[in-house]
Order: C-alpha cells, then sequence, then structure tokens
C-alpha cells in the first residue's frame, strides 16, 4: 500500500501549503476549492482503496484506483502551485508599488452621457451628476469639477467614469460612481469619447 501512503504524502502536504499561504496573504476565496478537494481526495482515495486491497482477486481495480489517485493527487499538488504563483505575483506587485492585471480587470470603466447637472449647496467644488450608462435608471454621481466646467457645459457630454465603486455619501447626498480626467497643475480635463457614435454604456478595456 505505499501508492497510498504516497497520496496522502501529496494531499497533506498541498494542504499545508495551503493553509499556510491562507494565513499569511489572506487568499482564502481562491483557496478553499482547493482546499476541500485536496481533503476529500486523501479521504475517499485512502478508503477505496484499503476496502478493494482486502480482496486479491480484484487487483487490477486496485491498480486503476492508484492510478486515478495519483493523477488527481498531481491536479491538487499543481492548483497549489498555482496558487503560489498567484500569491508571489501580488507581493511583487506591492513591493514595486504596482497592480496586478486581475486587481485592474476588477475595474469597471464606462461610457456614461451626462443628462443633468445641479450645483450643490453650500460646496464650492460638487457638482450633482445625473449620468445615463443605458442602464434603467440613470445614476446620480457628485464630482468636484465645479471650478473647472460650467453646468450648461457638461450636459450631454460622454465621459468616462468607474461605475463599480461602492455607493459613496458625499454631503449628505449619495454617489454611484466616478468621473474620470486628466489633473494638470492649473487644469483638469475630462477623458470623452471623440467619436459622437460610441454609445452611453460602452466599457473601456
Amino acid at each position: 500500500m505505499n501508492f497510498i501512503k504516497k497520496i496522502k504524502k501529496i494531499a497533506d502536504k498541498a494542504t499545508k501549503t495551503i493553509d499556510k499561504l491562507d494565513k499569511k496573504y489572506k487568499v482564502s476565496d481562491k483557496l478553499e476549492d482547493i482546499k476541500d478537494k485536496a481533503g476529500d481526495i486523501t479521504e475517499d482515495v485512502v478508503e477505496k482503496a484499503k476496502n478493494l486491497d482486502k480482496d486479491y482477486k480484484i487487483t487490477d481495480k486496485v491498480a486503476d484506483l492508484k492510478d486515478k489517485a495519483v493523477d488527481l493527487a498531481e491536479d491538487v499538488k499543481d492548483k497549489a502551485v498555482d496558487v503560489v504563483g498567484d500569491v508571489k505575483e501580488k507581493i511583487d506587485a506591492e513591493l514595486n508599488d504596482k497592480i496586478t492585471f486581475d486587481d485592474f480587470a476588477k475595474v469597471e470603466l464606462k461610457l456614461g452621457k451626462i443628462l443633468e447637472v445641479e450645483e450643490v449647496k453650500k460646496s464650492k467644488k460638487l457638482y450633482k451628476l445625473k449620468v445615463d450608462f443605458g442602464e434603467e435608471e440613470p445614476r446620480q454621481i457628485l464630482s468636484g469639477i465645479k471650478e473647472y466646467y460650467e453646468a450648461d457645459k457638461l450636459k450631454g457630454k460622454k465621459v468616462l467614469f468607474v461605475t463599480n465603486l461602492l455607493p459613496r455619501k458625499i454631503m449628505g447626498l449619495e454617489s454611484n460612481g466616478m468621473i474620470l480626467g486628466l489633473q494638470g497643475e492649473k487644469e483638469f480635463s475630462l477623458l470623452v469619447a471623440d467619436r459622437k457614435k460610441v454609445e452611453e454604456g460602452v466599457k473601456a478595456g
């Protein structure tokens, strides 16, 4: 039954490695499935192999089980290696003040058409915008661009926004997104579509 020991050793090593990474780098969302699979393989394979091996008349089935078990255990090990690589990428990005591609992919950028612009009382910088992203209802987004743009110059513009931020309260008003632009020393320029036919709601990427 040496192959059982081999399988258990591989699965145990994978599980311990994953637990260690989980505690240190907090990537449990990506590790849970692998941890569960490693545990299931160990318990299921060892139990079935012991039962089958009691009867020498079915050694062929034991051999088939052995091959399958080793393949599955190796698969778990490979996935654990992938997790290590993913964690290494995150550490490298953090140390070098960069982000990973996965981090960037989480940001949703969409073109929105500004339908309405209102000044926010008691604020020198804020506008309350109503923006169409091709959704059922326009969104309310607050933006501190009042010193750079007159309200009537903003209406009808198609501008790039971040659209998957958590809602945020600003001066008691809820904002559901963030307008994007280029900030210079004295000027601010919005990121607008240079073609009129580009529809609101289109994703950037």
